[in-house]
């Protein structure tokens, strides 16, 4: 705009009346001397303008190169700040959680119960036995000795859940333990968002067994209450083959030379109805693995519900109990002003994450004007 403003001034011959100088110049005798003046004020506004652009364009492209390098931390920042900071964010300090904020002994005992709080599952747990019990097999040692079954068998216990290295698994186990010869390297585990469950099956056990550890491997697969028999006996299995007081409930499972499997349930008196498989059903390999599982679970759950006068309790429930009882162990009861002086000591060395005596010793002596000079700082914090 401004070079074209300079052009017009030069190539007309009258270019003051544009600008309408005309009145104010009439009458100068050097009405040139004016016109280069004014022109060159404009050319220098020009050059200006030309010299600032780079200067402030290219801001953009010269920041977007630039390499920042992080600030050094503020090492004036203590533990206790971060702490307080933290809880005033979350909520815990307003004066309407106050009632609800208790102060713990920060003692072993309390350590150990988090230790225990951490050990609490999140998410239900259940373990069931799977037995398999090969033609003309009678007696318990026979079928607890079994090594491994039919094609048709060991495809049933792989859609059952998945095999998992029992050295490594994280996950719920049972009565396996890691690294023991005994209980086998390789298990059947079935998980979801809410469940996690293992299967002790006799057939991926040792088979070179001593009588105690055969004893052994009988002890574990009494430790279930819920057994999953695949029986291929030309006769019904009998439910007293492996029963135990802690065995409540048996889930039979006969393989039908049509492809079709019949399903036997076997109960106590005390366990009430449960589902979705029932006695005398018949069902298709398809459905057959998740009908099973679910039905075990179900029964786990209703012997969990009668043999315990709380029920089934789910895992957040017990955490939350969990939570509660260490707060009441260790809830110390504290005045406001021991609150506050506590959140906010004087003396720099007294923090609220190291353990803090009831006696007066921890504390830096304090004036009563720098007492009450903290508590106003305290209350416009607050407020």
């Amino acid at each position: 705009m401004l070079d074209q403003a300079l052009q017009y001034l030069e190539n007309e011959t009258d270019s003051l009346k544009c600008f309408g100088w005309d009145a104010v110049l009439r009458g100068v005798a050097n009405e040139k001397v004016i016109l280069d003046c004014i022109t060159g004020d404009l050319r220098k506004l020009n050059q200006q303008s030309q010299l600032e652009v780079p200067d402030k364009l290219p801001a953009k492209t010269k920041r977007s190169k630039e390499v920042l390098v992080p600030t050094e931390p503020n090492e004036s920042i203590t533990i206790m700040q971060t702490c307080r900071q933290f809880l005033s964010q979350i909520g815990f300090l307003s004066a309407e959680s106050r009632k609800q904020f208790f102060v713990l002994e920060n003692g072993e005992p309390m350590i150990q119960q988090l230790k225990s709080l951490d050990k609490l599952r999140a998410r239900e747990v259940y373990s069931a036995s799977i037995v398999y019990v090969g033609p003309g097999q009678e007696d318990s040692n026979q079928i607890v000795r079994n090594t491994q079954g039919s094609p048709l068998y060991e495809e049933f216990v792989k859609g059952m859940g998945w095999l998992v290295d029992l050295n490594s698994h994280n996950g719920f186990s049972g009565s396996l333990v890691k690294k023991n010869p005994l209980h086998g390297s390789q298990v059947p585990y079935f998980a979801d968002s809410s469940r996690e469950m293992i299967f002790h099956t006799n057939t991926m056990m040792p088979s070179e067994l001593t009588h105690d550890q055969l004893e052994e491997r009988i002890k574990i697969l009494h430790s279930d209450a819920v057994h999953i028999v695949w029986s291929e006996h030309n006769r019904d299995y009998k439910p007293n083959s492996l029963s135990s007081d802690v065995v409540e409930t048996q889930i039979i499972v006969y393989p039908l030379p049509d492809g079709l499997f019949r399903i036997q349930v076997e109960r106590k008196e005390r366990i009430p109805f449960f589902g979705p498989l029932m006695d005398g059903m018949v069902v298709g390999k398809s459905i057959l693995c998740p009908l099973v599982r679910q039905t075990a679970i179900n029964a786990l759950r209703r012997n969990q519900a009668a043999s315990s006068t709380l029920g089934v309790q789910k895992p957040f429930k017990m955490r939350a109990n969990s939570i509660k009882e260490i707060i009441h162990k260790n809830k110390t009861q504290k005045s406001s002003a021991i609150f506050h002086s506590l959140l906010y000591p004087i003396n720099p060395s007294v923090t609220p994450l190291s353990p803090v005596s009831n006696s007066r010793a921890t504390m830096a002596p304090v004036s009563n004007a720098d007492f009450q000079e903290k508590m106003k700082a305290s209350a416009s914090f607050f407020a």
